[in-house]
């Protein structure tokens, strides 16, 4: 069954439910040593899919689970280790106004050496509804759902695939340069508020004469590689300096272009 659902992961499966965690510390029913039995059982009004569905049972000494979740590798278990763009695997920094991996948080690669988490966020704090101190990586999930759901409702994501871009894409970068398997691409942090928008109209102003606004060459300056990039990556582009008008008037229209023929400088 391990090999059946980590295929089904790394091809890019939607994840596997969670449960909660039902542990038995000590057996009760019978002689230390000695055989436990465990049955596991469909309720009638459970609904049957077209595909089996997948368990994972762990046995061991003790709190089994809770025995690794904080090392390299423990990030890959099928409730978080799916290839699907649409997944958000989330971490915890705790404190949560820190720059710190909770201890409990767990950690990557998977078994296939994908980084994960993908991204991390403040757990520790108070809420309306829990009315206490809340810890654990489920305290950093509702945070990165939230933050999810304030992209959606400014309409620039829908559910999906774009809106998990976004929320791996506004982060600040903890830990490791760049993504790393502690705190993934870094904790979320969405940007300022913009300003007041302006209630005049958008209007189009041309140039006296064709201006770079953008440079993808890396060369003679440092340039945005120009691919190819996933579908649904989310890319920051940084307008030059030095133009005639104001970066801030500067706006952007993404297109799709295949160059067909040869190569040329620019």
């Amino acid at each position: 069954m391990q090999n059946t659902y980590d295929a089904a992961q790394v091809a890019g499966a939607a994840p596997l439910e969670a449960d909660d965690l039902c542990v038995y510390p000590q057996n009760i029913f019978g002689d230390f040593g000695g055989i436990v039995f465990m049955r596991v059982k469909r309720n009638a009004a459970t609904p049957v899919g077209a595909a089996p569905d997948q368990l994972e049972i762990a046995l061991g000494d003790g709190l089994l689970e809770l025995g690794y979740y904080d090392v390299a590798g423990s990030a890959s278990k099928p409730v978080v280790d799916s290839k699907n763009p649409s997944l958000v695997a989330v971490g915890a920094v705790d404190p949560p106004a820190g720059n710190a991996i909770g201890y409990y948080s767990s950690q990557g690669p998977t078994f296939d050496g994908r980084i994960k988490p993908d991204v991390s966020a403040p757990a520790g704090f108070n809420s309306v509804t829990f009315g206490q101190a809340f810890s654990g990586t489920s305290a950093a999930a509702p945070v990165a759902a939230g933050i999810a759901a304030l992209l959606q409702g400014a309409g620039l994501a829908v559910p999906g695939r774009s809106t998990a871009a976004l929320v791996k894409h506004f982060v600040a970068d903890l830990g490791a340069p760049g993504p790393d398997n502690t705190f993934g691409a870094g904790k979320v942090l969405l940007p300022a508020p913009p300003a007041a928008l302006s209630t005049e109209p958008g209007k189009y102003v041309p140039l006296s004469s064709p201006t770079r606004v953008f440079d993808s060459r890396g060369t003679p300056a440092p340039g945005l590689g120009v691919g190819p990039y996933a579908p649904g990556a989310v890319i920051d582009v940084a307008v030059l300096a030095g133009l005639p008008v104001s970066p801030d008037s500067v706006s952007a229209v993404a297109v799709n272009i295949t160059s067909t023929g040869t190569p040329v400088t620019g």
